[in-house]
């Protein structure tokens, strides 16, 4: 399974959440397809409350335009 490093590449603020470009968290996926094809995104929502303690679903930022992916291995 890969392991891929998701980072916001803009700085964007919905629902009293700031995402600042650069906040980085690290998902598992399943297939080497974009983490936020998987089950609606739903692994980087949990990397991210994990990180940073938000909800990426529940501010609507949870979208690869807001995001980069880089496959670690």
């Amino acid at each position: 399974m890969p392991l891929v490093k998701v980072t916001a590449n803009r700085t964007a603020i919905s629902n009293g959440v700031r995402l600042e470009k650069g906040m980085t968290a690290q998902v598992v996926t399943k297939n080497s397809s974009s983490p936020f094809v998987e089950n609606g995104g739903l692994a980087v929502a949990e990397a991210f409350q994990r990180v940073y303690g938000f909800d990426l679903k529940k501010t609507g930022l949870l979208s690869s335009t807001y995001f980069d992916v880089i496959k670690i291995s």
